[in-house]
């Protein structure tokens, strides 16, 4: 074995030269290096081409954002159902448009009707009733006379201006 392992290299030896290996490991050095110069850079290549294509896929419109919230409104956060509704988009991609983005603007949106229904609660009442309760109260409380009368004052003052 290691007979033929020196007449191996005493045969490259003579056919290429003492420094004949040594330039083709530096030759073979090289086309590694431009392997893998070209390896990454198709690797680029594709990753740009596919941001490109998913852009447009992960892009959600108006419309859709809508959408999203009215069937977690309707079904729950069950996206599995909601994802067939989104034919261009995955489960994933729904899923996670609703958690990253959309789940704050449904929270807000939710404070913002639930403030609407106090306001108009609040408005429903007449005026003039709840100044009369007002005035039960301050009478049922025990005030020197002149935090009653400032209280009344101010009280048909605010029926003045709702008026």
């Amino acid at each position: 074995m290691i007979q033929q392992e020196r007449e191996r290299r005493s045969s490259s030896l003579k056919k290429y030269g003492f420094y004949g290996n040594r330039d083709y490991t530096i030759q073979t050095v090289q086309k590694r290096i431009q392997y893998n110069i070209n390896r990454k850079q198709k690797k680029k290549n594709k990753q740009k081409e596919q941001s490109g294509k998913g852009q447009s896929m992960s892009q959600f419109t108006k419309d859709e954002d809508d959408r999203v919230l009215r069937l977690v409104q309707e079904l729950g956060p069950k996206f599995m159902k909601i994802a067939p509704f989104f034919p261009n988009k995955s489960y994933s991609m729904v899923k996670n448009r609703y958690y990253k983005h959309l789940r704050d603007k449904q929270q807000d949106i939710c404070k913002m009707s639930c403030d609407l229904k106090i306001e108009q609660e609040s408005l429903s009442y007449k005026p003039n009733e709840k100044l009369d309760e007002l005035n039960k109260l301050i009478h049922s409380i025990n005030l020197s006379p002149e935090l009653i009368s400032l209280t009344q004052t101010f009280l048909q003052h605010i029926q003045n201006c709702l008026t």
